[in-house]
């Protein structure tokens, strides 16, 4: 993943893949080499044959009949874990424009894949490689978000260096207290620190007269002792008696400098106040250079596409209009503190994330994520995400997700009626909750009218032929571009049973 942000030098590499604003002046090309590389990264992380066994080992344990081994699979990665391996290595100011030519790229491989080793085969639950990138990318976007807002320090792994407890071994216990005894004994003095008892003569003294010994013994060095004491008292007396005078004179040298330094303290206060002002001007001089300076490096290095390219002074500009040149990602500079994300850009991700629809049994909740990440509910950018919803609903080319998503959140705002239910109905397995939400706090004419739309759509599963007149009439596409009749039969039984009540 090192290569990832290399730069293209000569101008574009051949197959490279580029993001391109309104005004047709490429943004940001990255080469195949570095998306293939991407690719590979993410079909080696999630490859399922590498957690599960094989059919082969359990017959060759069946055959022996031994116990079954529990081995310890390993882990798959998860989504947040994806998206750090893929997108933290690339600067901030590119990590948009990276993920949207990884998308596209993902999609034009998976339509060339050969039918006989399918990319689902890596994901599981019928999972492509777009699906897993779209989640790796905003789960990991909206976790760094919330990081940087809180303002924790980056991920850091654990320490290597940490002690370890271990558990100790009987033998070690046993040393320990051994050990621990032969310290016990000891009274805390060495052999040669210990009071000498006198020697027995003849057959020994009595116990008393021995004890007796010992402290007239140790009477006789305290007396000893003392007497020195006393004899160093007496010199220390006369040093003293002897050095009284030259203190005295001391003294009066201490007093005569502190009056002296008292007087010379003014001057050297205002000079020494004189040269901290000096300095702390020069000090806010060199800050203020160094601020400006970075500030113009940042506007330099995040006005370069579009500032370059207004002015017509430039080299810069006639060369890119000339050549309509492409800017290369360069990893040397730095990361800006989050991730800035332009109206052009989410644009650009509402588009293709627009037809995307994930499998049934993954439930995704994809695009509550996607709305807050992108900030899409503010007045600002509400506009153009529901002018572009309208647009895809018109072409046949939104997915069931997004619609089921707008049919729950966005109804009113995107003046939703009935038929868009049975258009949501013919994507996938629309629910009875969703249903509700969308006909909560309306009229009475169009809760009838919903109904009404429900049960023409029930009267559908017995011909065929209706089915396939309404997904061009309400779907606004083929039925071959839609599941299967089968399909389309078991999601309408679902509905309507759990809808028995009326709405």
């Amino acid at each position: 993943m090192a290569t990832i942000v290399a730069d293209c030098e000569n101008g574009t590499p051949p197959g490279a893949f580029t993001v391109a604003n309104d005004a047709g002046i490429s943004v940001v090309a990255f080469s195949e080499q570095q998306l293939d590389e991407a690719l590979r990264t993410l079909y080696i992380m999630h490859d399922t044959r590498q957690y599960t066994d094989g059919r082969g080992h359990e017959t060759q344990q069946q055959q022996t009949r031994r116990k079954p081994v529990h081995r310890v699979s390993p882990r798959p990665p998860t989504r947040f874990e994806t998206g750090i391996r893929l997108f933290s290595t690339v600067p901030a100011s590119k990590v948009v424009d990276f993920f949207i030519a990884l998308l596209r790229h993902a999609r034009i491989s998976d339509a060339n894949s050969r039918e006989d080793e399918p990319t689902t085969a890596y994901f599981g639950d019928g999972l492509g490689a777009e699906h897993v990138l779209v989640q790796s990318f905003f789960v990991w976007l909206e976790n760094t978000e919330k990081r940087n807002r809180k303002g924790f320090p980056s991920l850091t792994a654990a320490t290597p260096n940490a002690p370890a407890t271990t558990a100790a071994s009987p033998r070690s216990t046993a040393a320990a207290a051994k050990v621990r005894r032969a310290t016990s004994d000891c009274d805390g003095f060495r052999p040669s620190q210990r009071t000498p008892t006198p020697p027995r003569k003849g057959g020994g003294r009595a116990k008393q007269q021995r004890h007796r010994a010992v402290a007239e013994e140790q009477q006789h060095q305290t007396q000893q002792r003392w007497e020195k004491g006393a004899m160093v008292d007496q010199q220390q007396q006369t040093e003293f008696a002897n050095n009284d005078e030259d203190g005295k004179q001391h003294k009066r040298n201490e007093q005569q400098q502190s009056t002296h330094l008292e007087t010379m303290s003014d001057k050297l206060r205002k000079i020494l106040c004189e040269n901290e002002q000096q300095h702390d001007e020069q000090d806010r001089q060199k800050q203020g250079d160094e601020q400006t300076q970075q500030l113009k490096q940042i506007e330099d290095y995040t006005g370069a596409n579009d500032a370059g390219h207004r002015e017509e002074g430039t080299v810069h500009t006639a060369a890119a209009a000339a050549d309509n040149s492409v800017t290369t990602v360069s990893p040397q500079l730095p990361c800006l503190y989050r991730v800035l994300i332009t109206s052009f850009h989410r644009d650009q991700l509402v588009t293709l994330l627009a037809p995307l629809s994930f499998p049934q049994r993954t439930h995704s909740n994809i695009w509550k994520t996607v709305v807050s990440v992108l900030e899409l509910k503010h007045a600002k950018y509400l506009t153009s995400f529901v002018t572009i919803v309208k647009e895809m609903v018109h072409q046949g080319q939104i997915g069931f997700d997004l619609l089921n998503f707008c049919l729950q959140h966005f109804a009113d705002k995107m003046h939703f009626n009935a038929h868009h239910l049975v258009h949501a109905l013919l994507l996938g397995p629309l629910c009875a909750a969703t249903v509700e939400q969308f006909a909560a706090n309306q009229s009475d004419d169009f809760r009838a009218q919903s109904r009404a739309v429900l049960l023409e759509a029930e009267s559908w599963k017995y011909d065929e032929n209706k089915w396939r007149a309404a997904s061009i009439a309400y779907a606004h596409r083929t039925h071959e571009q839609l599941p299967d009749f089968k399909v389309f039969c078991y999601n309408v039984n679902t509905l309507m049973n759990e809808l028995k009540h009326g709405i």
